[in-house]
């Protein structure tokens, strides 16, 4: 390259051996930029490919071939693609998009398709794939024809039909295993993870980011082991395990950021948030979920952008301050339902109805439970997932004084299994249907339930205060005023402990006797 560079400096004729380092160096720039594509050092890429372009400027003589030049433009615009340069990285495509050869023209459309995705263009990015897809396999590509799958599996993912993701994402790992495209193996193993834990089937998430991080230890590509530990530590948050969601975030924010995984880190700080929303350090889950937002708006991502400002509004419920969580919360479900990003607006729509709740805004609230119901029930998860709304459902049920009915809808909620759901710990719905039973008399049950929800695991603050409350009222209702006003104390002295204080109040309420 520099050799060049000098030839054009000295004005040496192009009859001088000299230029023939042009073709050389454009090849090798080429090589090296598919080099850093492959290790997910998009910034990298990007700069090899544009230094490669630059040589086929007029001034350096004859035009490079086209059928060595557009593969380079295609690789540029797969780099500037992941960095979220969409404009540019579509001005980018024109010569593959029109070129004659299939294994270009599959390539150009894959990166089409991201681009359009990435813009929330759904409909748009399922033809370029599946137009990929075509091409793909009468060029023969395999590589291509499992890149294609992944993406339209990540398609059906946002639109919430996970099983039918997640079916794309087995056919691309069987065909990356066959042609020995380890890379791409590890990718779809992580694609199924994400969407398993999406679903609410841990177990598979597990066994699955299991395998995939074996696949990425051994190409050494930390870009993908940082994603199968992010992945991991949403399994974690799902399940409840809050703290070790938040170590396995925080452990993997340093090597996002060393590598410029923009998007990653900005997922990393979502978690982290959530996690640190639901065990009382608001302060902190406050500022990871406006960074995360920050982020995902530089990126141009609805999608992060709708995240993240789910936990922000988790964050403000937790705070206790009710009307900034409904806020920030509608705000999500619109941007995810503008994007179409069916899950994320429905986890938002969920909380925004416990905020609605907080309240006092049973219509809302009640209006939030059917239309969260109501999404969740055509996106193929697991039924466990479906707690959150169900519960909230039941309590709006009880606020109403309707808790013969409220009564029914949490006990066939809870009837289901014993995992957590998305973000609604049992221990939750356990306290309200001990709470319920008091209500209706049926104080020997209560007790019963009220003990169970103390005792079940669970590590979010809300969780074990509502217990205890529980627990308070039961005793109270049986004859035992000493042990109640010992559980009032205790749930008092827990909603007072971090700064979660949205159950501050209602403790202080139960521990003078008042109604709740």
């Amino acid at each position: 390259e520099r050799a060049v560079r000098l030839a054009l400096e000295m004005g040496l004729p192009p009859s001088d051996p000299s230029w023939r380092a042009r073709g050389i160096a454009f090849a090798a720039l080429a090589r090296l930029g598919q080099a850093a594509l492959g290790r997910d050092d998009a910034e990298g890429a990007e700069q090899l490919f544009r230094r490669a372009l630059a040589l086929d400027a007029p001034a350096y003589g004859e035009p490079v071939p086209a059928d060595l030049v557009v593969p380079v433009q295609v690789g540029r615009a797969q780099a500037l693609a992941v960095l979220h340069r969409l404009e540019e990285a579509e001005s980018e495509l024109a010569a593959g998009l029109s070129g004659v050869e299939d294994g270009v023209r599959a390539a150009a459309l894959v990166v089409l398709g991201e681009v359009r995705r990435k813009r929330g263009q759904v409909d748009g990015a399922r033809q370029a794939f599946v137009s990929a897809l075509a091409a793909a396999s009468s060029a023969g590509v395999d590589r291509l024809t499992g890149e294609a799958l992944r993406q339209l599996g990540l398609l059906d993912y946002f639109d919430g039909r996970l099983r039918d993701a997640e079916e794309r994402f087995r056919q691309a790992h069987a065909l990356a295993v066959q042609v020995d495209d380890p890379r791409g193996a590890g990718w779809a193993l992580q694609h199924l993870a994400w969407s398993a834990t999406t679903r609410g089937d841990y177990a598979l998430a597990d066994r699955v980011l299991e395998q995939a991080a074996d696949v990425f230890s051994r190409l050494e590509d930390t870009g993908g082991l940082s994603w199968v530990a992010g992945t991991e530590g949403f399994v974690r948050l799902l399940q409840g395990r809050l703290a070790e969601a938040r170590d396995l975030a925080q452990s993997v924010l340093p090597l996002g950021e060393a590598v410029g995984e923009r998007w990653g880190v900005a997922a990393l700080l979502t978690i982290d948030a959530l996690a640190a929303a639901e065990l009382g350090e608001i302060g902190e889950a406050t500022d990871e979920a406006l960074r995360a937002h920050e982020r995902f708006s530089d990126l141009g991502d609805g999608w992060g952008q709708a995240m993240a400002l789910a936990a922000a509004g988790v964050a403000a419920r937790g705070a206790g301050d009710a009307e900034a969580a409904v806020g920030l919360l509608e705000e999500s479900v619109a941007l995810a339902e503008s994007g179409g990003f069916p899950m994320v607006g429905t986890l938002a729509l969920v909380a925004c109805g416990y905020a609605q709740l907080d309240r006092g805004e049973l219509g809302a609230a009640e209006q939030a439970a059917y239309r969260a119901l109501g999404r969740l029930s055509g996106m193929q998860l697991e039924p466990h997932a479906l707690l959150g709304a169900k519960v909230l459902l039941a309590q709006v049920l009880r606020a109403r004084g309707e808790t013969e009915r409220a009564l029914a809808e949490i006990e066939s909620a809870l009837a289901v299994s014993d995992v957590q759901a998305l973000l609604f710990p049992r221990r939750q719905a356990l306290a309200h249907r001990a709470g319920m039973l008091v209500e209706l008399g049926r104080v020997d049950d209560a007790l019963v339930a009220a003990r169970e929800a103390v005792a079940s695991p669970s590590e979010d603050v809300r969780a074990r205060v509502l217990g205890l409350r529980a627990l308070g009222a039961a005793l109270r209702a049986a004859g035992q005023p000493e042990q109640a006003q010992e559980a009032f104390a205790e749930a008092l002295e827990v909603s007072r402990s971090t700064g979660q204080r949205s159950e501050v109040a209602a403790s202080e309420r139960a521990l003078a006797g008042l109604p709740r």
